[in-house]
């Protein structure tokens, strides 16, 4: 197993609310992102999403199940129950500022299985640089009209 954290920062230009909205739109992530996600499922209750999601990753598609509290607008938690990532932990935070709103995310990894073989000491790296792209991913269509 590997295990790593990884820690990322962006300024949105958007207000807090927004962006809240467009960072806990999971079950939408295939169709805005297909080349990240095969496909994204989910059960929406109350401030509660679990999701099974087919990410597209260097070492092949990736099955996780995840659990999601929602504590809107200003944090939620993922939490990784199945697949490659079992026992994963992501915090992410949405702090109001002067131009828009910062959003801070905290992830605690564990990688099992082929995907922490394959990958190895790669794994931080591809974490960040994809959180990175999603987050910009994210801040666009936040910024947009």
């Amino acid at each position: 197993m590997k295990q790593f954290q990884v820690l990322h920062e962006i300024l949105v230009k958007a207000p807090v609310e927004k962006v809240f909205l467009v960072w806990s739109d999971f079950e939408h992530f295939a169709e805005l992102y297909p080349e990240v996600y095969d496909s994204v499922t989910g059960y929406r209750q109350g401030n509660i999403v679990d999701t099974e999601e087919v990410i597209k990753t260097i070492a092949g598609k990736q099955q996780a199940a995840i659990h999601t509290l929602l504590e809107p607008p200003h944090r939620y938690i993922r939490e990784f129950r199945g697949g490659a990532m079992e026992g994963s932990v992501r915090t992410t935070t949405f702090e109001p500022a002067s131009d828009g709103t910062v959003v801070k995310t905290h992830m605690d990894v564990k990688l099992g299985g082929m995907a922490a073989m394959l990958i190895g000491d790669l794994a931080e790296t591809l974490f960040t640089k994809n959180l990175d792209k999603l987050s910009k991913a994210h801040a666009a269509i936040a910024e947009s009209g």
